[in-house]
């Protein structure tokens, strides 16, 4: 009866266990909350403006579209600093808009049109509040955003960014996730999520345990003296910090950022997510 005992209690904390271990939704629904919506128009502009900011230095370049913050020949770390300044970000904000701009920055390199760029128009279509989370106030801020080049075709899209309010500051922007009849942010939890996925990939190369890195970027991610220096600078890094980007989000496919604790870009990641959700990581330096 005693070694009978004994195996029920194992077969139960392993049981245990794996409930702990079993990743939560990977949507953090938000509490009810009233706004006034005069205040949240005026902060959706604000986002607007923002959003127009970047796209105006870091994609267009020319004398015709010229940012009203940012400096000539600020780098994305400058950038936040100066729409921090004129805005007023809060940390998740700023490392939004690093990230933001550094993806920005990368699409105007890989492409010989990004000079010929002629129009950025970034239209503030809606503004819905969500709901309150760790004190904030978030409102789905939906954009119309439409760039026009000389030898290209006019593209088009319409992006809807979960910010987060702290009175009038501006204290997150962050993806609206919905999962069924959830619609919030992302908790981060487990491979449904996008930050989730970038976090396990991270938490992998850490460890060096390259082998589930190659299963989960389905055999992208092979190069191990590039993996070492992924996990070098992540133990490194004195913690870290994960940004996705609503804007460059198509289909089920996610943009993801991943940043050291002083807001320097550690690298970029495209995340598919589906029933086997994969990772690839792209070295930013």
């Amino acid at each position: 009866m005693r070694r009978v005992r004994v195996s029920i209690t194992g077969a139960l904390l392993a049981a245990m266990t794996l409930a702990a271990c079993a990743p939560g939704p990977p949507v953090t629904e938000l509490e009810a909350v009233d706004a006034p919506a005069a205040q949240v128009q005026a902060n959706s502009t604000t986002v607007e403006v923002l959003i127009t900011e970047l796209y105006a230095h870091f994609l267009a370049e020319t004398e015709e579209i010229s940012p009203q913050y940012i400096s000539a020949e600020a780098t994305p770390g400058v950038a936040a600093a100066e729409l921090d300044e004129a805005i007023g970000l809060g940390p998740q904000a700023e490392r939004f808009v690093i990230a933001a701009a550094t993806e920005l920055d990368r699409m105007a390199g890989a492409t010989t049109t990004a000079g010929d760029i002629t129009e950025v128009d970034i239209e503030l279509r809606d503004a819905e509040v969500l709901g309150s989370h760790d004190g904030l106030v978030v409102v789905a801020t939906t954009l119309l955003q439409r760039t026009i080049s000389l030898h290209g075709p006019i593209t088009e899209q319409a992006v809807t960014y979960a910010v987060g309010w702290d009175g009038d500051q501006l204290a997150s922007i962050e993806a609206v996730i919905e999962e069924g009849a959830m619609r919030g942010l992302d908790s981060g939890s487990g491979l449904s999520s996008p930050i989730g996925a970038v976090q396990r990939f991270a938490d992998l190369a850490e460890h060096q345990d390259y082998e589930a890195i190659e299963e989960l970027s389905d055999g992208e991610n092979v190069d191990e003296t590039q993996l070492d220096v992924l996990a070098s600078v992540i133990a490194s890094a004195h913690g870290t910090h994960i940004v996705a980007l609503p804007q460059e989000t198509f289909g089920s496919t996610h943009v993801v950022y991943l940043l050291n604790a002083a807001d320097m870009v550690i690298g970029r990641f495209e995340v598919a997510l589906g029933e086997e959700t994969v990772v690839v990581y792209y070295p930013t330096a």
